[in-house]
């Protein structure tokens, strides 16, 4: 009988940590879905923050510093429009953007700020 428990001890405690871990791992999960916005930008397909405000495809870190940033006297050139031009267009003085497709155009054209 002791013997027994000592096995079922050993075989308990191996699933104690990974249970803790993914503990650790489902409120991990919880921050980077719901509290970065990353939970709406897989619903949506488009790359938005928690409150639903566009984010460029950029990492979380790299949008933080952009944020920090005083662009109000800046025009931003990129290749391609989409969510960036929409970030970029609340925070600088102009944006410009190569696009090729018309219609993707349109959509982000008036998701945009006009500064002028």
């Amino acid at each position: 009988m002791k013997k027994i428990k000592r096995v079922y001890r050993s075989i308990s405690s191996l699933f104690k940590k990974p249970f803790t871990i993914s503990r650790k791992i489902l409120k991990s999960i919880n921050t980077i879905y719901l509290e970065s916005g990353f939970l709406k930008t897989v619903i949506k397909e488009k790359s938005f923050d928690n409150e639903g405000d566009a984010l460029p495809w950029y990492t979380y870190s790299a949008i933080n510093y952009l944020k920090t940033l005083d662009l109000s006297n800046s025009t931003i050139f990129e290749y391609g429009s989409g969510m960036s031009s929409v970030f970029f267009s609340k925070r600088a003085k102009q944006v410009v953007s190569v696009e090729n497709v018309a219609e993707w155009y349109e959509i982000v054209n008036t998701k945009t700020q006009k500064n002028n």
